[in-house]
This record gives C-alpha cells, structure tokens and sequence, in this order.
C-alpha cells in the first residue's frame, strides 16, 4: 500500500469525520454483540478476498456504503475491471479510487464498461489531492451528509436502474419470450436449460467446474461459453455429467429437448447472448464483452432474479404459465428482495456473536419459492458453525451436515424448487475447501418429488429428505389421508426452531387441503391463502420462532371475518414485531399492488395475556434508504408499542392509526366514534350499476332517463348536471342495479377513490345515475339542506384526517376508500342545531354556486373553494370542541405525513425548518404539555435553541434543562453556541456510548442526566418538528419521568 494514498485516506477521514464509521483490515474486529456482526461478516469476505484487497470500507451503522481502493496510479484498465466487479456484487453503491494524484467517485451500480474511453460513464465526481480539493470532497461525503441519506438524490445521483440485477432480469425475459416464441420450447423446457446453464455457469466461473473437468468430459473444450456457441452436443455431455453428481436433483434432461436443442444450435447461442450481455437481448444493442461475473454475482441474487422471473404477472413482462397447473400467477407468489431477507434474519438470527452462535438449529420455509429465505438461513448456520470452532474453512463432511440437518423448505411448483436446491448446492460449493474434489464426489440429493411426473424423470428414484415438493397442507387432503406418504410424515415430524418466509397472498381458488384444515381448526379465511399459513405455522413448529411476510391487509382489514381472523390470531399467538412495510411498498416490491407486513410471533403456550404486553410495531417510510442503499432503515419515530389490550379490541384500527400517528391520534378517533356513525343512524346506502354481461337489467325502469355521472365527473362537494342520460351509454344494458331508490335526489355520491388527494363526497339535486365505484347515501325525511350539510362534514379536514387514519387502503395500496368505511364516518349533522345545519348547506351552496359559474376551470375553482372549506372547517371544529391540540393532530396528518401528497409538497414537509417559527413553536408546545402535567410538583422544564441553524444543517437539536427551582427565567432562551459544535460533540459521545451515528440514528434523545439536561435531535425537516410531533414527544417524555419513579 502505497504510504502516501494512505495519509490521504488519513486526511479524508479527519476531515469528512469517518473515524467511526471506516472499517479497516486492521480495525475488523469481531464484534461483541449481535449489533455489529452482520457488518462484520461484510468487511470479513471482503478484506479475505486477496483478489481485491480492498483498503477500508466506510459504513453507515451495519450498511456498506463506500468501498475504499488505494492505487498507485489511476489505471484505466484496472478500475473498469474493479468497477465490473462491484457491479455484479451489487452489495455497494460507491467506490473511492485513491491515488497520489486523483481521487475518483464511482457509481457501483452504474452498468459496466470496456473501453477506457467511455470510463467516465461509471464516474461521479474526481478531486485532485490539494488540502482545497480534499475540503470539497468531504464537505460532499461529510458522515453527516452520508448517515443522514444527503448524498444520494443530492450530490449524487446513482444509476440505480443499471444494476446488475436489472440487467440480468431483462436478460431472461427476453430469452424466455425468444426461445418459446421463436424456438417454440414449453416454458418448463426454457427454465431447464435457463436454469442448468446458469448453474454450470456459476460452477465455472467459481473454479468449482474446472477447465481440466470440462475437457475430460466433452473432448472438445475447456470453456462453457465456447461449448455454447460451438459444440451442442457436447455442452450436453457436460450437462449430463453434472446431473449425475448431483443425484438428478437438478433440471432433468429429456431426450425431447436434447434432440430439439442439438438441431437447432441457435437455441443454446441465445443463451450464450442471455448470460454475457455481449448483445442486449431486448434492444439488440452490442456491447461485445462480457456484463456478467458469476463468481461474484452472489447466489442470492440469482435465487431473488430467478424467483421474480418465475412468479412475473405483468403480460408485458411475458408472462410463462401457460398451461392448467398451478404457476406463479395462481399461486399469488411475490419477489423477495435479498434485502427484506437480511432485514428479516437479522432479527430472528443474526449473523453470530460473542453471545449468539448457536448452530444447531433447524429452519423451514413453509413456501420456499426460489429458496432465498433458504439460502440466507444456511449462509448463517455455516457463519455461526464457523464462529464457534473458530476455523474458516469447512470440509464436505461438516457443510453436508449443516445441509442436511438444518435447512427445510416446501414448494409445490417444480421449477421454482429446482432453484432452490440450485442455489443451495452452489452455497455448499462457494464454502467447500478444497473445491477442486468435484469430480471425486456425488452429492445427496435435497429434493422429495410427490409429482408424478417429475419424480419419473429421476433415473436412480433417490429422492431427499429436505425440500418437499409438494404443497404445504399436503397432509390435511382426503388423498394423503387415504394413502399418507412416510417421507411427508418424517419431513413435518422435524422439531424446527425458525419457521420464515413469504408466502403467497392469493384471495382465490384455494386449494382443497387449505380449505379442509380450516373449516376442521374453525379458522374462516375468506379465501386467503396468506391467513391459512399465518394460522397453520404454528401447528407445524409449535415451539418455533416464526417470521412470515403477509399482506398488510390481515393488519387493517376489521370488518366481519378479517376481524375475527385478526381478534383470534393475536389472542392465539404472542407477536413480538410487526413490520409494516406499506409506505415503502413500490420501492421494495417492485409494481406490487398490495403492502406487505412482517410478522414475528411464537404460539402462546397459556392463554393468560399480560395487561402490559406490547407489540414493538415499526413503519419504515424511508425510501431512498432502499433504491440507493439496497437496505431497509429504520428511525425512532417509525417505532411505537402497541398495547395488546387496544389490538385484540374488535374493529381496532391501531395498526392503521400507529401509521402515520400515536396514542393521541387513537384517543381521538375514539371520542369521534362516541358519536353515531351515518351507519348507526340508518342512512339509506348502495352501491351504483355493476357492469354484468351475464345479466338482464334490473331495477328502476325510469333509470334509464337519469343523468348518467362518469365516475371521473363527480367532484367534492357538488358535481354538475351532466348532459348525456343513461339510456345513451353504450352499456346500458349491461348494467343492474337493486331495487332501492338511490338515484334521486337530494342524494350523496361518495366516490370510493379520491380526487387530486382529496375527499370526493358530491351532493346531487338531479336524477342521476353512477356506476358501482360510488356509493349512493340518501338520508330518508332528511331534507335538501340536511345532505348538504352532510356533504360539507364528508369533505372537511376532519373526515380526511378520518379515514386515512381507519381506511384500510388510503395509504396502504391504492388511496381507495372502501364501501364499509365510507359511511363509520361520525353523522354529525344529526347532532347540529338546526341553524348549524343550515349554515353548513349556506357554505355548500357557494361552493355550487361556483361550479355552476361558466368557467369550469379545476385550479380556478379549488382556489375559490378553499377559502369556503376553511370556514367549513372551522364551524365543525367549534361545534365538536375539538381542541387546538387535535386540530394540530388533524394538520400533521394531512399535511406532513405523505399520505396526501400535494398537501405534503404544498407545505414543504421536508423543507429545512424556520428556528424563529417552527422550532420555537416546537419547543413552546413541548414546554406546555410538560410544566402543565406537573405543575403541583418542583419540577420545570425549560429549553435552549439555536439561531444560527441553516438550511445546510442536517440536524437540529433543542436543549431542554430541568430547573431546581421556579425561577423567573424564560422558557425559551436562545444559545449562542454553533449548533454544528454542539452536534459533532453529542455524535462523539453517542457512538462512543451506543456505537452509533446520531446522523443515522436521526432522532434521537441524547441525556445529560448528571446535568438535569437532555437533547432532543431529528432532521432539519418541517414534517419533524410539527406541533403534533412536540405533543407526542412531550407526551414520551411524562411516560419516562413516571416510568422512572415507579422503578
């Protein structure tokens, strides 16, 4: 290592303040706790992998983020194969290239290149090694700008769209689509060959598969890429031999495709195209060098890649089940992000440590897909066998053990079980020492095959006893009951310790067994396949930490059987965390259209529930977290405890209402319930037409002379007059209706989604008539002025702040509001004077009179609506007393919790905050609450602020100071300390305590206990430092201060 690369490496990290968070060879220690050792297990592979020699890695908290390369000189050639490298790790997002001239940024995501021409295509910034340029490079790498998520988006933006593993699932859609349009392969034929030549691939490039091994067995060459485009027959040599070591688990080879694949030698030189990226298969664009490296491509990867380019919904994104079986489509399966899993195990079984190492344990994965979960599992089993005996390296004997004895899955679709064994055997191999021995040995086989057809294509008939192909309530049908096979028996008779997984979320076709067990266990699924195997986990490992991923709909669905589903599991089963993943839903699951939510829970042993029992409940909304860093973040005030008293209350909305609020948003949803919902008072309701080609219309013979309403054309408040009538509409005879009159007037249209984020409940005074994504309300005796009031309470601020805090969707998945919901809206015009009531309808009638004026210009008519709703608005507040507090409670909600995102653009939720305004209203509400509640006791609370806090501040932070005595001094002084001095020395002291930055952490209480003084720290943010936040904070801190006397 060059001595003066590393004084500059010296120089950045005193200067970008990296001390705590650079990791070198030399400080790679092995950690104490649980905490570190993930980070540890990262730095360890990459500091032992003599081929790159990496210098440092820079982390924030356990997330590598910067690798560190020290050069003598900035050699083209070699930095465009360090960046391919980095490329397909897709572990890391920059590399620092350090030399004694330049220093280079590069983006690691950025798709590779092999001319030193185009190498500024992979580079982000270059500094030269001045002490001015060394000050820029930190002031734009600063640890507080790269923990606090301030690089990415902001100095840089990175190529996430390029990363390999995009590249290499486009690579297979369209091989996939070209082998079986144009080549006419079935799609089990396609998987096979995609399947088996990535295995040899990964063999090959791994130095598992030697050359010396390809030449013994096909004469003719040493090299699979070469077999590919120039020997067919010859390649199937080579596919044979592998087959036979191990045991035919893996892609069996039928004469059919043989025949058809050595005739047509084009197939396999697709293929050779697929796995190089010499030509984009999509664009036909040339590259003429080789993308991919599957020695360092981690196995993971492929598992994830291959499971989303199996379970692929989209039609344009080709879908491949195209006979009667059950594929991924049916089946409802997801893509698993390698992150999501390393999010999960770190929480059920983390990387090994000084007090957490135990290897002997068993893990299932009750729907295993592509083998992910599988994967990591046994990736840790093997860290944590290497921790205890303290050696490196395992031989056959001790990884087959590990294997064997350990590792578990189910899957009923044959291709994707395939993968997994795949990809645990490309697992066993990566850590066998010597690899050299693969000719001398055979393997076991993993999988037990209860299809017919596939187990017929296993020549030998040996079948394994650790991946059960077949599907997971296999014993509960008539047909195992009649003729029960041994092996299923044995397979569920193992005692295992972690069950974990993602399994599908189909709402339909549910299989007979599922449905058998249920009805016998008295469980009402609904057709939710996901409810069955939150239900059935237990029975299968009743002394098993279980950790499954579900819709987050089994969370927040309370009506009817979704809330005894709910009621009976959480009275069944102690949860210890739930993770609500519905905020970040798009970035980590791509095109998902539902939310998922992990749930880690054990069955309960005695029925007894303690009154103090919580569920740690966490809401990750950090999404730049997941596209740049490629890891789920979480901060404090995304955590809340949940009672398990207010969850087993039926039709509780706590998980939905800890979303985006806390105990007071709960309390205040309770009081509004205290007034009768438009349900209790017997409002008139239905749905619009239903689409029905099988069906004769029904109902009102009249309808067809209403006012047809598309459902785009209603409008809060009032929709106007449409000019076509329902007889006009090209389907009208398609529609049916039921035989209430809900088309005429006076009547509410409320539309189930919103409009521009808004509320859209529409009073009409026509006959009209509305398709079923509308509900009709219709107050029977009620009159005109009454469902105008209505229509004015079903728009305002409170019935937004409302449903987004009960809705099972808004928020969720789509911003819909389903029938159910819309009318357990308080019916609060039934409890108006009748003056209040016609005032409401005065100010709905403004707001008709301006849609009726002749310019129907939507930003025009919000403009002049707004000012009318704020009146609204505030004659709702004064006639329910809600109070200025839950005003503030309304006002967080709508505009600074990115539900509502115009509102939340609109007011610069993530803008950098005014000291003179928004912290002195912060720390003006906090005092309040606190000097209130304990105003018969000597204690006062009082705060310093900083002034000099600017825009480029990360952080902010208010000082809060306990005083001896109630002395005349103001509550709010203002401090002239440099709040930049203040926070380097509170991040000093907090990592040297907690070993963690205060700029990842980002909120956070720092304690001067000996001092009576605390600090409260967060992002120099608006949405943070809101009068809602300052409520809940203070309300955090009475909780502690009591808490702390109890004890």
């Amino acid at each position: 290592m060059p001595t003066n690369t590393g004084k500059i490496l010296q120089k950045i990290t005193s200067k970008a303040g990296w001390q705590n968070g650079l990791v070198t060879r030399e400080l790679n220690k092995k950690p104490e706790s649980s905490k570190f050792a993930f980070q540890y297990y990262i730095a360890n592979n990459a500091f032992n992998d003599s081929t790159l020699n990496l210098d440092a890695i820079y982390f924030t908290d356990t997330t590598p983020i910067i690798y560190i390369k020290e050069l003598s000189s900035y050699d083209h050639n070699l930095v465009i194969e360090l960046h391919k490298r980095f490329w397909n790790e897709c572990r890391t997002p920059l590399t620092l290239i350090i030399t004694p001239d330049v220093i280079k940024v590069l983006d690691n995501y950025a798709k590779p290149v092999n001319n030193p021409n185009e190498i500024s295509r992979i580079e982000r910034e270059t500094f030269d090694t001045t002490e001015q340029d060394l000050d820029r490079l930190a002031g734009i790498l600063k640890q507080s700008k790269l923990d606090s998520e301030k690089v990415f988006g902001y100095e840089f933006t990175l190529s996430t769209n390029q990363r390999v593993d995009k590249k290499l699932i486009s690579q297979l859609r369209e091989a996939r689509k070209q082998l079986h349009d144009k080549y006419k392969l079935s799609f089990s034929t396609i998987h096979d060959l995609l399947g088996r030549s990535l295995f040899t691939l990964y063999l090959e490039q791994k130095d598992i598969l030697t050359k010396k091994d390809i030449k013994a067995e096909t004469k003719v060459s040493d090299n699979f890429f070469d077999l590919l485009k120039n020997h067919p027959k010859e390649t199937y040599t080579l596919f044979t031999f592998l087959k036979e070591k191990f045991n035919g688990d893996l892609f069996p080879i039928t004469a059919k495709e043989e025949s058809t694949v050595i005739k047509n030698p084009n197939i396999l030189n697709l293929i050779y195209e697929c796995f190089t990226h010499e030509t984009d298969l999509r664009t036909g664009q040339k590259y003429l060098f080789n993308f991919f490296d599957f020695k360092h491509i981690p196995i993971e990867l492929i598992s994830a890649i291959y499971e989303e380019f199996m379970s692929e919904e989209d039609i344009e994104k080709n879908i491949i089940i195209e006979n009667k079986t059950k594929g991924k489509k049916e089946l409802g399966a997801y893509y698993t992000p390698q992150m999501l899993v390393e999010f999960v195990y770190n929480e059920v079984l983390p990387m090994p440590s000084k007090n957490d190492c135990n290897y002997k344990l068993k893990i299932l994965d009750p729907a295993c897909g592509s083998g992910i979960f599988l994967v990591e599992g046994f990736k840790r089993i093997i860290e944590r066998w290497k921790y205890s005996h303290k050696q490196t390296e395992l031989t056959k004997e001790t990884l087959s053990e590990l294997l064997l004895n350990s590792i578990y899955g189910v899957e009923i679709h044959p291709e994707a079980i395939k993968i997994t064994a795949f990809s645990l055997y490309l697992t066993f191999l990566h850590h066998m020492n010597p690899k050299e021995i693969l000719r001398k040995v055979k393997f076991n086989p993993l999988v037990y095959w209860t299809k017919k057809e596939e187990a017929e294509q296993r020549e030998n008939k040996k079948f394994g006893g650790n991946l059960l192909q077949a599907n997971t309530f296999i014993r509960e049908g008539k047909k195992f009951k009649a003729n029960p096979i041994e092996e299923v028996n044995s397979f569920y008779a193992n005692k295992f310790d972690i069950v974990i997984g993602n399994p599908p979320w189909k709402r339909s076709n549910v299989d007979e067994e599922i449905l058998t067990w249920a009805k016998q266990q008295r469980w009402d699924l609904e057709s939710d396949v996901i409810k069955g195997f939150l239900a059935y986990a237990p029975t299968i490992a009743p002394d098993a930490t279980i950790a499954l991923i579900a819709s987050a709909k089994v969370l927040f669905n309370t009506s009817g059987t979704d809330d005894n589903f709910r009621l009976r599991f959480f009275a069944e089963n102690k949860a210890s965390v739930v993770v609500n993943f519905s905020v970040v839903r798009h970035v980590l699951f791509e095109k998902a259209k539902q939310a998922a939510a992990l749930i880690i829970y054990k069955p309960r042993k005695q029925n007894k529930i303690e009154e103090t029992e919580t569920i740690l409940y966490c809401v990750p909304k950090t999404s730049a977290a997941i596209q740049n860093r490629n890891t789920i973040t979480i901060d404090a005030s995304e955590i809340k405890y949940l009672p398990i008293l207010e969850v087993l209350k039926p039709n509780s909305k706590i998980f939905k209402i800890a979303m985006y609020g806390n105990l007071r948003d709960l309390k205040f949803i309770n009081r509004l319930h205290k007034i009768k919902s438009f349900d209790e008072q017997k409002a008139s309701q239905g749905m619009g037409l239903i689409k029905d080609k099988g069906a004769v219309r029904k109902g009102n013979p009249q309808l067809g002379e209403h006012y047809f309403i598309d459902t785009n054309d209603i409008f809060p408040y009032y929709s106007p007059k449409p000019k076509a009538k329902l007889k006009e509409y090209k389907d009208y005879n398609l529609l049916r209706t039921d035989e209430r009159d809900l088309f005429s007037p006076p009547l509410l249209l409320f539309k189930e989604g919103t409009k521009e984020g808004e509320l859209c409940c529409s009073y009409i005074d026509y006959k009209c008539a509305y398709l079923s994504a509308s509900k009709g309300i219709k107050f029977i005796g009620k009159s005109n002025a009454f469902h105008k009031a209505a229509a004015a309470c079903l728009n305002s601020s409170l019935a937004t702040y409302y449903f987004v805090q009960i809705s099972a969707s808004i928020g969720v998945d789509r911003n819909r509001i389903q029938r159910n919901e819309a009318t357990s809206f308080p019916a609060i015009p039934y409890i108006l004077s009748n003056d209040s009531v016609n005032t409401l309808a005065e100010k709905v009638d403004a707001i008709i009179a301006i849609y009726r004026s002749n310019s129907f210009d939507d930003l025009l008519i919000r403009q002049k609506i707004d000012p009318i709703k704020k009146e609204i608005d505030s004659i709702i507040y004064h006639e329910l007393k809600i109070t200025k507090a839950e005003q503030a409670l309304i006002e967080n909600v709508l505009n600074y919790s990115n539900v509502l995102k115009e509102n939340y653009k609109k007011c610069g939720a993530e803008s950098s905050v005014s000291v003179n305004k928004d912290i002195k209203q912060y720390a003006q509400t906090y005092l309040d609450v606190i000097n209130k509640h304990f105003k018969d006791s000597s204690i006062r609370l009082t705060s310093e602020i900083y002034p000099n806090t600017n825009q480029k501040d990360e952080l902010v932070c208010v000082k809060f100071i306990f005083e001896k005595n109630r002395s005349a001094k103001n509550e709010i002084e203002e401090s002239e300390k440099e709040i930049s001095s203040v926070l380097h020395d509170i991040n000093e002291n907090t990592f040297k305590e907690h070993s963690a930055s205060i700029y990842y952490r980002r909120i956070i209480k720092y304690d001067l206990p000996k001092q009576n003084t605390f600090y409260l720290i967060k992002p120099n943010e608006k949405r943070f430092w809101s009068k809602a936040q300052a409520l809940n904070d203070a309300d955090n801190l009475i909780v502690e201060i009591l808490n702390q006397r109890n004890n």
